[in-house]
């Protein structure tokens, strides 16, 4: 429940990208489980303490863990080294299949990412010649 309860606020969809909508969240949750995370339907309940000091700093590991090995499958050169980063995470019931993996190109990924929105800059006054 509590990483439930954690990521559902992060998600954001990627469009033909789940792999990136996957690392964006899991980089993003270490930072939520330190800041603490409360129950959806008791805000007085802090499913962080629930687990405890200990329990949250493995959590934060285990996730970093993960990032790093979601990382590098993403931006693999080869299917079958994306295969083993993935199943060392998600274990053997993650098919052996090489040709199931798709690669994308650089323009695929630009593609996918959303913009970010950002404050249009103030430029002062200026006098030419």
């Amino acid at each position: 429940m509590l990483l439930m309860a954690a990521a559902a606020p992060l998600f954001e969809q990627r469009t033909a990208r789940d792999d990136l909508a996957l690392l964006d969240l899991v980089t993003r949750l270490p930072d939520v489980l330190r800041q603490g995370v409360n129950c959806p339907t008791d805000s007085a309940e802090s499913l962080t303490e629930r687990l405890g000091e200990k329990g949250v700093r493995e959590t934060i590991l285990m996730l970093e863990q993960l990032e790093n090995n979601l990382r590098g499958a993403i931006h693999a050169g080869e299917p079958m080294q994306a295969i083993i980063w993935l199943q060392s995470q998600f274990g053997p019931r993650l098919p052996r299949l090489p040709s199931a993996v798709k690669s994308t190109s650089a323009m695929a990924t630009v593609q996918a990412t959303p913009a970010a929105i950002v404050p249009t800059p103030i430029i002062g006054r200026t006098q030419a010649g």
